[in-house]
């Protein structure tokens, strides 16, 4: 936890004088270090729904609009917005499906919860000591 709090920050505003890069993954990026994001030439964003961390990315991003904001919001599985140095303008864009698919679908809750056939408990242990 010391590294995330010290060692990020630090890699992000000094790595480049020794040809050390980062590449930032969150699909919560309101818990990101300001000082890491602001350090970050180009932004891939994905669907994001919170308006904590639409406001967030809104006060990082150095082109960033309502009309982008919209379009996040709106997005699907698959589309993002792309940001940054690496762009000539902020692009929408669909991304390619992985070959094979990963295992990471969605779960359909109403399907796992209430389409239970038989709830069964092996064994249930309690400790009288708590």
């Amino acid at each position: 936890m010391k590294l995330c709090r010290s060692g990020y920050p630090r890699i992000a505003r000094e790595g480049r004088k020794y040809s050390l890069y980062l590449l930032i993954s969150s699909q919560r990026p309101s818990e990101l270090s300001s000082t890491v994001l602001s350090q970050c030439g180009n932004y891939i964003i994905h669907r994001i729904q919170n308006d904590v961390d639409m406001k967030y990315i809104y006060s990082v991003l150095p082109y960033y609009s309502d009309d982008y904001a919209i379009k996040i919001k709106q997005s699907v599985p698959g589309e993002a917005l792309i940001f940054g140095n690496g762009v000539p303008m902020p692009l929408q864009v669909k991304i390619h499906k992985a070959n094979p698919d990963p295992n990471s679908d969605n779960c359909d809750i109403s399907k796992e919860w209430f389409d239970i056939k038989e709830f069964q408990v092996e064994e249930i242990v309690i400790n009288k000591d708590l």
